[in-house]
């Protein structure tokens, strides 16, 4: 498992990850959510321990994870800005790869290889964004890490292509289990994929649940309104309207259940129906 506790990171510009407190078990895939400069980044680079905490802890199986080999060789790590020796072809970059980690699966790379469609011998700076997306995505596969951190693994893939991925990391979720940690800003494929997520804003954790949990913080509402009734909630700044087609009317609340049932109640709005609300949705209305 790895886990940070009052994992904390400052930069000269000012931002600084706060009091951060997580832990990836084995099997689970955890969404890590947030707007662009929230953090997101800087968290997985210091959980793979490319990035020293200015304070706080960061353990991999009992064991430090920031300058210790031993604790990185058992996470994998894909950014969308990795970088690898430019002149390496794909072939020479697997040679690398597997004197550099134990147990590196070269039948398991070159299968991927195959599938994602990336040339061998071509050099790696001369590969699209998209091809050296899947090129880190299937390096890491291979390595048979018992963690994986992917920041935007599917940046600059093509549809199809990022489908395949998609596809294969399935694969290696019900073979491998290993732990998971994803951003991306395509909260559908995020939905899909995992089994709870994390909101980060301004370098510190404002949320952490399944899509249940979640949801006990706002809610999809569905109901029949008069204007006046339609009156009384725009008085609210917790509610907003989502669609209305004649006194049928969809709207978000932020809140709990119970608080936006006796805000209906002081309305005088007693017949109420609550739809499930998606993570795209949730980002929205708490991100």
């Amino acid at each position: 498992m790895i886990i940070a506790k009052g994992l904390r990171k400052d930069f000269d510009n000012g931002f600084q990850l706060s009091n951060i407190d997580l832990s990836i078990e084995k099997g689970k895939v955890i969404g890590l959510v947030g707007e662009n400069g929230s953090g997101k980044t800087t968290l997985i680079k210091c959980l793979c321990g490319i990035y020293k905490p200015t304070a706080g802890t960061v353990e991999c199986d009992k064991s430090p994870v920031y300058d210790n080999p031993a604790g990185k060789q058992l996470i994998a790590y894909v950014s969308e800005r990795q970088e690898t020796p430019p002149l390496y072809t794909v072939s020479r970059l697997k040679k690398l790869y597997s004197v550099m980690y134990d147990g590196f699966d070269d039948a398991a790379f070159d299968a991927l290889q195959k599938t994602l469609n990336l040339p061998r011998h071509q050099p790696v700076k001369t590969l699209s964004s998209g091809q050296k997306s899947a090129l880190h995505y299937a390096l890491a596969i291979a390595r048979g890490a018992d963690y994986l951190l992917l920041d935007e693994p599917l940046s600059g893939l093509d549809v199809k292509k990022a489908q395949t991925v998609l596809k294969e990391f399935i694969i290696t979720m019900e073979h491998k289990c290993p732990g998971v940690l994803i951003s991306s800003h395509d909260l559908e494929v995020l939905e899909t994929l995992c089994d709870e997520f994390i909101f980060l804003k301004n370098g510190n954790i404002t949320l952490h649940g399944d899509i249940q949990t979640l949801q006990k913080n706002a809610g999809k509402w569905q109901a029949d309104l008069s204007e006046e009734q339609k009156k009384k909630l725009e008085t609210d700044d917790r509610f907003t309207p989502a669609q209305s087609l004649g006194t049928q009317c969809i709207f978000y609340y932020k809140g709990s259940t119970e608080e936006a049932l006796q805000t209906f109640q002081a309305a005088g709005i007693n017949e109420t129906e609550k739809l499930d609300l998606s993570l795209k949705e949730l980002f929205v209305l708490l991100g």
